[in-house]
């Protein structure tokens, strides 16, 4: 408890010092092709009840519920069910369904103010949520907090047999 405590004070304080003239695009890309997502709940300090979403980005509009800020566990993870490219966008819909309903998307410009993104490295990031609208918000930004993680698929050894199977085959062919 004491960790998730410290993960969201920090969100906190990254948030506390970024104006609102300010506000980036919460968008976070792929840093390499052939990429593997995992999220991570971190953990959520909310008093409204929230569901955190990804959407597909080879798929238009489609959203899939990874968790409920109520009931997801901290440490909880989820490979999506998506390899992405370099380049390629992931983003995320947080929808408020108990307390002041609302929706908030990293795909809408108008709901990047909700979202505060804070790269760990190249592969690593924080994305903390603010599920009160701004600037009507308290603004803390403690609401949903996860990590979204970026890892180079490894083929299964049956396919890297496949392969070396396949390339022996046309070098037979071109030697005959």
């Amino acid at each position: 408890m004491k960790t998730q405590a410290t993960i969201i004070a920090i969100a906190a304080m990254s948030v506390a010092s970024i104006a609102h003239a300010d506000i980036a695009d919460p968008g976070i890309y792929s840093p390499f092709d052939n990429a593997e997502v995992r999220v991570t709940w971190l953990g959520s300090n909310a008093g409204y009840t929230g569901n955190l979403n990804w959407m597909n980005p080879n798929i238009a509009n489609v959203s899939s519920t990874l968790w409920n800020n109520k009931t997801a566990v901290v440490d909880q993870s989820a490979t999506l069910n998506v390899v992405m490219s370099q380049g390629q966008r992931i983003d995320f819909v947080y929808d408020v369904v108990i307390g002041g309903i609302d929706t908030f998307s990293t795909a809408n410009e108008s709901d990047w103010e909700q979202f505060q993104v804070t790269a760990i490295d190249a592969n690593n990031f924080i994305v903390a949520v603010e599920d009160i609208r701004l600037p009507g918000g308290d603004a803390d930004f403690n609401d949903a907090v996860f990590e979204v993680s970026f890892a180079r698929t490894i083929p299964a050894p049956g396919s890297l047999a496949l392969l070396g199977f396949g390339g022996a085959l046309v070098t037979r062919r071109r030697r005959d």
